[in-house]
């Protein structure tokens, strides 16, 4: 999410030639609140690489639905000989490398508890967290200027 100098936040828009499934799964992605956790500027590599790993991955499951088997090596009129589409090893890459996308950028139950981020607290604006920090207002640190996180569970 980026965050306007209003404190609103604005979606970023998916990379260019994305198929309707991955612009969903970008679209869902960024009105959930952990993507709050995230610095687009920094994670943009990382994030644009797992989309268009989840757009491939679309793309290529399509053709192996429409043909699962191909003609081997030794394929035959007389002696057929069919072995797994090997787009199914591409699949399998692109599923590896969607799945450290989903751990790294809290999409899974398990590597939100792992960020330590609630539903509740990632919703919170940069503004509200701002104004914590600005008004000296904290659970911790002896009268300085610092916002413990951990006390806003």
């Amino acid at each position: 999410m980026t965050v306007t100098g209003a404190g609103e936040r604005r979606q970023p828009s998916a990379p260019p030639g994305l198929r309707a499934h991955a612009r969903g799964v970008w679209r869902r992605y960024w009105a959930s609140p952990v993507s709050l956790a995230v610095d687009f500027d920094a994670d943009y590599e990382a994030l644009r690489h797992w989309i268009l790993a989840v757009d491939e991955r679309e793309k290529l499951s399509e053709l192996t639905v429409a043909q699962p088997l191909i003609p081997g090596s030794r394929h035959t009129r007389e002696t057929p000989h069919f072995m797994l589409n090997p787009l199914f090893r591409r699949i399998s890459e692109l599923t590896d490398d969607i799945r450290r996308g989903q751990e790294a950028f809290g999409m899974t139950p398990l590597s939100r508890w792992r960020l330590q981020l609630t539903y509740a607290e990632a919703g919170k604006s940069l503004a509200d967290l701002r104004g914590r920090a600005a008004s000296g207002r904290s659970d911790a640190g002896g009268g300085l200027n610092i916002l413990d996180l951990d006390a806003l569970e």
